[in-house]
């Protein structure tokens, strides 16, 4: 069984998936979208909006989506102290955050399977609190535990070398297109905006590449990571 899921790992990680864009940009998937995008925020008057112009308003975002004319909406920003100083990024309602479910509720599947076992950031199944269960169990199995996180990680992204770590899995140029300009989006070379539903998915991507070091480079056979912070276990320095 292992073995199987082992198989189906490997081939996932090698294929290219093309022909991503009409599923993302489809009508019904939007509409799928604002319905996921409005959870816990329906008493919001830009959300009651397009409620009310809801066919007219997606069918806009469709056009603009299939013409190539979306462009990301300007940020927002507000500081928050949780407990570290972050600067988060706001974009409206419609149309971003729409598009941003729209483009996950397609490609979810496809990079979920790509990501380490033990990745537990914005995963279905996976979450603080069973990554923290395993940490705990391993913390009694192991000897030394190196806790590690990365520093200003996401404004340090690199948005060249994300792009190139996208394409190593997705080949269809619209779709890329459309990825490319809500990562250049921040107008800066690096930074990938907190705040953002897409910017967690970007980041588990990039620490992917993290995680193969780690196990395969490396040789870590317990590793376990949340989004910047991974922990480390072993029996010996």
């Amino acid at each position: 069984m292992a073995s199987n899921e082992n198989e189906r790992h490997r081939a996932s990680v090698m294929k290219r998936h093309g022909n991503l864009f009409d599923l993302i940009a489809s009508k019904e998937n939007l509409l799928v979208a604002f319905n996921k995008a409005k959870k816990g925020k329906s008493r919001q008057r830009k959300v009651n909006v397009v409620a009310r112009n809801l066919d007219r308003m997606l069918s806009d975002l469709h056009e603009s989506l299939v013409s190539g004319n979306y462009h990301t909406s300007p940020y927002k920003t507000r500081t928050i102290y949780e407990p570290k100083e972050r600067l988060i990024y706001i974009l409206p309602f419609y149309p971003d955050r729409i598009v941003h479910h729209a483009i996950m509720n397609v490609l979810e599947p496809v990079w979920n399977n790509l990501m380490y076992y033990h990745s537990y950031a914005c995963r279905k199944g996976k979450g603080m609190h069973r990554g923290s269960t395993l940490c705990m169990a391993y913390v009694k199995r192991y000897k030394y535990v190196l806790k590690c996180d990365v520093s200003k990680f996401y404004p340090s992204i690199n948005h060249e070398v994300l792009k190139k770590i996208i394409r190593k899995k997705i080949k269809d140029g619209r779709l890329l297109m459309l990825l490319d300009e809500i990562i250049d989006s921040t107008g800066t070379p690096t930074n990938v905006p907190i705040g953002n539903y897409l910017s967690q998915w970007f980041g588990n991507l990039y620490l992917n590449e993290l995680d193969e070091m780690v196990k395969h480079k490396l040789g870590v056979k317990s590793y376990i990571r949340y989004s910047d912070d991974f922990v480390l276990f072993s029996n010996n320095k």
